[in-house]
């Protein structure tokens, strides 16, 4: 009888502790590379050998896993002529199954970087890829301008270099050469370029930090010519001469 009741104690106290564990849920088990459990937050990967830049189209494409509820943006930030940043949303492509992005228009001649940021699905950042750079070439030339409203004058005598061209199609953005394009000069006040011999001037839009040098213009300077010049020889003439019958 006391064997009995002592095997009948027993088994009820492992009856209860059995109840008492099953009641709650058990702790999922650990995941050891991230230190956090199966049941956390969800978190995006990137593969970083398949990120692809297109310069000439300025498009660029990668392969990433983005569990439900994560996202990938690109972050793009201007090095140079400028600090600005901003966040590009990406786009996914199911024929090619690449993640892809086009790039805004960008400033020539500027350095720029770009890298992929992944968020979880709470919203933080979980993954970030290497910063790369890049280089936009500076805009092409414009085209030569227009000489349909400029107007050459002469130097006011043989020997002066006090000639010059005028029009309200010369701005201060443009430079000039009297040397067949071998140095240029700044327009300094609009409308006019002074202190010119008889002679070519070369005239074109100058180059800035982002787009290279114009096409150019040729507008010619006439030589002096004297009111007295009757013979048409650009000079002093030699009067009149009478044929004697």
């Amino acid at each position: 009888m006391k064997k009995t009741l002592a095997i009948t104690l027993i088994l009820c106290a492992v009856a209860a502790l059995g109840t008492s564990c099953g009641d709650d849920e058990l702790p999922a088990p650990q995941n050891t590379n991230t230190g956090s459990t199966d049941n956390d937050v969800k978190k995006p990967s990137i593969v970083a050998s398949s990120i692809h830049f297109d310069l000439s189209n300025r498009v660029l494409t990668f392969e990433a896993s983005c569990p439900q509820g994560t996202w990938v943006q690109v972050l793009l930030r201007q090095l140079t002529n400028g600090t600005n940043q901003e966040l590009l949303n990406v786009n996914y492509n199911s024929t090619s199954r690449l993640y892809y992005v086009n790039l805004p228009v960008l400033v020539g001649g500027s350095s720029y970087s770009y890298c992929i940021i992944g968020y979880d699905s709470e919203g933080g950042e979980a993954v970030r890829t290497a910063e790369q750079t890049f280089f936009i070439p500076k805009n092409s030339p414009p085209s030569a301008p227009s000489t349909a409203n400029i107007k050459a004058y002469p130097p006011s005598s043989p020997n002066a270099t006090d000639g010059y061209i005028k029009g309200t199609a010369i701005t201060k953005a443009m430079e000039y050469s009297t040397d067949d394009g071998r140095t240029w000069v700044s327009v300094t006040v609009a409308g006019i370029i002074s202190g010119l011999s008889p002679g070519d001037v070369l005239l074109r839009l100058a180059e800035t930090s982002t787009t290279e040098a114009g096409e150019y213009s040729t507008i010619t300077v006439p030589p002096y010519k004297s009111n007295t010049d009757l013979d048409g020889t650009d000079g002093t003439s030699e009067g009149l001469h009478v044929r004697r019958h």
